[in-house]
């Protein structure tokens, strides 16, 4: 995401919606012609992904998403580019960062010590 933007500042840009239980950014990037305008009142389209801990493949869709418009644009293909100039696409590949961050590294989480919110990951045999 931070390659995408820094290489298509006009067209890419880094986005936080927010902050996780644990207190992790959720980072993304919008996508759209003029993407600095604030003033053009264009549709938002979201794309999610990495819902569930686990699930580390869907993270890889939203990205492969967004490259695929970048790359479009960049290109001069006529149908992304009236789609970026018509509607800002806002990709947020990891959504659950606090659970993608616990199912790959168990014991990083200041929840670890919490036993209720530990408990499922020890009644599945799952906690170290």
């Amino acid at each position: 995401m931070k390659q995408l933007a820094e290489s298509h500042p006009g067209l890419v840009r880094p986005v936080v919606i927010g902050t996780t239980y644990e207190g992790r950014p959720i980072e993304g990037i919008e996508i759209a012609s003029q993407v600095d305008r604030r003033d053009d009142g264009r549709p938002a389209y979201l794309q999610m992904g990495l819902h569930h801990a686990r699930e580390w493949p869907s993270g890889e869709f939203p990205m492969e998403f967004a490259h695929q418009l970048v790359n479009g644009y960049v290109g001069g293909s006529p149908r992304i580019t009236s789609l970026l100039d018509s509607v800002r696409v806002f990709v947020l590949p990891v959504i659950n960062v606090d659970g993608f961050i616990a199912s790959r590294s168990f014991g990083t989480s200041p929840a670890d010590d919490d036993e209720v919110a530990t408990f499922p990951l020890s009644s599945n045999d799952q906690a170290a």
